[in-house]
């Protein structure tokens, strides 16, 4: 069984990635599916229903495994065990009386600091921008899954349309080798701003794309965020299929500078 992850699925409907995933995965493991179409997940995934080209899809993917990871402390700090020197549990402390201990050593501490510099305020509040920064830095994710390219077309019935018609970018095939490929790499690109942005240090992507002329700047694109780059299709695709992964490995740094990789050609 593999380590606890925390997993988002770009371009998750209908769902089979999800699955495996579930099967694979530590049971504590957290999983998004994000679609922009909606499905019915498998037991233990979470899901939501966003257009992964809008920057606010990603504040909300950076938020919902935000809070999965202080919720995951909060559990593991409910209960701890004091272990003896023969390894035997001897007490038990509650989360409770950590955080009322926590909280007088603090407030002791705050008086001691206080009444050795009376004439002086030492006093700090955090400005809005200031929190805000320091959230876009958080990197909550572990590894990120695009299966991305294939909804069907929508042109209507939008509850916004501030997104360019995000239908016709999501890449529906339609048969023309070239037409199809290029769709593929703008949601490539747009799965990669996704790893920049939200996979911590390390991490890890598979990424489906549709072969052609591009792909190769693509690979270069990624070889600049990750270590290493392999190209992988699978045994139970046709020959004649376009269809091919990239499997990504170490992501090179926690904060990655978008210029340096988009300015790659």
């Amino acid at each position: 069984m593999t380590n606890i992850q925390e997993k988002p699925n770009l371009g998750a409907a209908p769902g089979a990635w999800n699955q495996v995933e579930v099967e694979k995965c530590h049971p504590d493991s957290k999983i998004l599916g994000v679609d922009i179409l909606p499905y019915d997940p498998p037991s233990g995934v979470s899901t939501m229903q966003a257009n992964i080209l809008s920057k606010q899809t990603h504040r909300l993917i950076r938020d919902f495994f935000r809070k999965s990871d202080q919720e995951r402390e909060l559990k593991a700090a409910r209960t701890m065990d004091i272990q003896s020197s023969s390894g035997g549990t001897i007490a038990s402390i509650t989360n409770e009386s950590l955080v009322a201990s926590e909280l007088e050593n603090d407030s002791d501490e705050r008086s001691e600091s206080h009444n050795s510099n009376k004439g002086t305020k030492e006093k700090t509040i955090k400005s809005v921008e200031e929190i805000e920064a320091e959230r876009e830095n958080e990197r909550p994710i572990d590894v990120v899954v695009s299966d991305m390219y294939e909804p069907f077309l929508q042109v209507s019935g939008y509850h916004s349309r501030t997104t360019n018609l995000p239908y016709f970018r999501m890449a529906n095939m339609t048969g023309l080798a070239l037409k199809d490929h290029l769709a593929s790499m703008d949601l490539c690109d747009a799965a990669l701003i996704v790893c920049c942005d939200l996979l911590r240090k390390n991490g890890k992507c598979i990424m489906k794309f549709f072969t052609g002329e591009e792909d190769k700047n693509l690979e270069k694109r990624l070889s600049v965020v990750f270590r290493k780059v392999y190209r992988f299709k699978p045994k139970a695709t046709r020959p004649e299929s376009k269809e091919c992964y990239f499997i990504c490995l170490g992501k090179r740094h926690d904060i990655v500078n978008k210029m340096d990789v988009f300015k790659v050609a």
